[in-house]
């Protein structure tokens, strides 16, 4: 694992997720930065999201 994804290396976002990596490039940035945003502020999506 860390031979493929080295520390400071994030896997490609559509190989991991259901998610674009549009959607998911505010998650991404360092947090607290300008444009940050926090994994709990993604809409819901998938199975359970009519909770």
């Amino acid at each position: 694992m860390l031979a493929a994804f080295p520390p400071g290396k994030t896997p490609p976002v559509e190989e991991v997720t259901l998610r674009t990596e549009r959607d998911m490039e505010p998650n991404l940035r360092e947090p607290l930065s300008e444009g940050w945003k926090p994994v709990y502020a993604l809409p819901r999506i998938g199975q359970g999201t009519e909770v």
